[in-house]
């Protein structure tokens, strides 16, 4: 459970959300298909 708040503290923190993930600051419509690569950075909320 530690591990899961630690995580969870870090990808809703800005430092997360910018560097480690896919940060729109502004979202567009939502596109189901978009393309993914391997190795791609999850998007953040």
């Amino acid at each position: 459970m530690m591990r899961q708040l630690t995580l969870w503290g870090y990808f809703s923190s800005k430092e997360g959300m910018t560097k480690a993930l896919r940060y729109v600051e502004t979202p567009g419509r939502y596109d189901g298909a978009y393309p993914y690569k391997k190795g791609d950075k999850a998007w953040a909320l």
